[in-house]
């Protein structure tokens, strides 16, 4: 494998076992997944530096992306709200252009693709409670308070179950959630502009009781961020399995025996 590929390069070449998956953080409220037969799922990909056009320099980057978009090649994308850094309207459709990705979003970022002139073959609505099923894996989408019509996605294989929160605050209607048996939480921690706070996600994760938490929404636009000193502390204090993912790097996720026959999920940084 050619060292100087990027983490995404690598990514799209690794091989899989039937329980294994890859997450990859891209920043903000950005995910990749790589399933066990190979699908590249992305979710909010903002990779772009729009978000400073439309509203000013305090809301540049704190850092960029390290691959070119030419390179990357997922097989379904999802917004899950029409804000600009996740209906990002530079990023989209440089992916578009490079790839054959289907894209899925609730009704106001559906328009929204449509108007960046994103093949309308490649578009489909995903509102909240639609489903998507491919080939190893399902999406479905859930209720997120923030915009009128922003959605959170499950995840699921037959091994495992992902729950991201998308942008949201905290609201009974997540709390529904419980019985679906979440393995991993990926949750918004920011605290601004109608996002959960750290106590919040915090408190969300215990009452779903998912094995493990994934802090995201911070670290990238200076005005939106937050120290993770209280998020750590929280989950110490409430007994919480938190991963704290780098971005731009692949993590592989499986179900394995942790000890006396019982399953485990376990996580590992690979590159």
């Amino acid at each position: 494998m050619d060292l100087n590929e990027s983490t995404i390069e690598k990514l799209q070449s690794i091989d899989l076992e039937k329980d294994e998956w890859i997450i990859n953080w891209i920043g903000q409220g950005g995910f990749v997944f790589k399933t066990s037969k190979g699908k590249l799922i992305c979710i909010d990909p903002y990779l772009s530096n729009s978000v400073e056009k439309f509203e000013g320099i305090g809301t540049r980057r704190m850092w960029f992306p390290s691959f070119p978009l030419a390179v990357f090649r997922p097989d379904v994308v999802i917004c899950t709200h029409d804000h600009w850094d996740h209906t990002d309207p530079e990023t989209l459709p440089l992916i578009a252009a490079y790839s054959k990705a289907l894209f899925l979003g609730p009704t106001a970022s559906y328009e929204h693709m449509k108007a960046m002139n994103i093949d309308e073959k490649r578009l489909k609505l995903f509102n909240r409670e639609d489903i998507y099923q491919g080939e190893d894996f399902k999406l479905r989408a859930v209720y997120a308070q923030h915009t009128a019509d922003s959605i959170g996605i499950i995840l699921e294989t037959h091994a495992l179950k992902i729950y991201i929160t998308g942008d949201t605050e905290a609201s009974e209607r997540l709390y529904a959630l419980k019985d679906e048996k979440i393995d991993i939480l990926i949750t918004c921690i920011n605290g601004k502009l109608g996002n959960m706070n750290a106590q919040e996600a915090c408190k969300l994760a215990q009452y779903l009781e998912v094995k493990h938490v994934i802090p995201m929404h911070y670290g990238l636009i200076p005005s939106n961020t937050v120290d993770l000193d209280e998020f750590n502390r929280i989950c110490s204090e409430k007994g919480l399995n938190q991963w704290l993912l780098v971005p731009e790097i692949n993590y592989i996720c499986k179900m394995a025996t942790i000890g006396q026959g019982v399953q485990g999920l376990t996580i590992e940084r690979i590159y």
